[in-house]
């Protein structure tokens, strides 16, 4: 499990993986907090799953993080389809955030292009 608490909102999320072998799988479990205290509202276990809650659509994580670099490191390792640049940002750490998406874009640019991708002028040519 990772150390820190990910809190957004009403809800806290502690994530960790389970390790089988060389196959990781997500353990991600959402807390809410209600009238009758903090309640367990779900356990999720595919990347899948996990991925929505780092989605760039809500609302970033309050989380205290001293090594940004080194938890996303570790969320890498669970949600391998999520770019650098989103997970970043779903931390609070827009800055680094847009640094890397700068960086996916560049990398992007750089790879040679197909005819579908080319503008319709320079098709043929």
């Amino acid at each position: 499990m990772a150390r820190p608490v990910f809190f957004r909102g009403k809800g806290a999320y502690l994530v960790g993986r389970i390790v089988r072998g060389a196959h990781l799988t997500p353990l991600v479990l959402a807390l809410v907090h209600e009238d009758r205290g903090v309640v367990l509202d779900a356990i999720l276990f595919t990347p899948e799953d996990a991925s929505i809650v780092f989605s760039f659509t809500r609302s970033y994580f309050h989380v205290d993080v001293e090594r940004p670099r080194e938890m996303v490191a570790f969320l890498r390792t669970i949600l391998p389809q999520k770019r650098v640049s989103e997970l970043y940002i779903s931390l609070g750490w827009n800055k680094h955030g847009k640094t890397e998406m700068y960086r996916e874009v560049v990398r992007h640019l750089a790879r040679p292009t197909t005819s579908s991708c080319r503008p319709a002028a320079t098709r043929g040519s």
